[in-house]
């Protein structure tokens, strides 16, 4: 398992036979709620709705056409 960082991105690189498995792209996003709504009326292909991780991060996921895990999240803070 490795992850490379820059500024509000993050690619999670997973080997083996469990999961999480292959590339997962993270984007720190302002408000995954719209963003989630937005993507999915776009014909994005869902993984997970958003929902609060036990580590303190709404998230969701989308699968891309080549495969790639997109994980969007923002800090679990009332938007104001």
């Amino acid at each position: 398992y490795a992850v490379v960082w820059s500024e509000n991105a993050a690619i999670h690189f997973c080997s083996g036979t469990g999961e999480p498995a292959g590339v997962h792209l993270f984007i720190w996003v302002k408000d995954v709620d719209r963003l989630f709504d937005d993507l999915k009326k776009r014909g994005g292909t869902p993984i997970s709705p958003p929902a609060t991780q036990p580590y303190g991060i709404r998230e969701c996921s989308f699968r891309d056409p080549n495969n790639v895990t997109l994980i969007f999240g923002q800090d679990d803070e009332p938007q104001g």
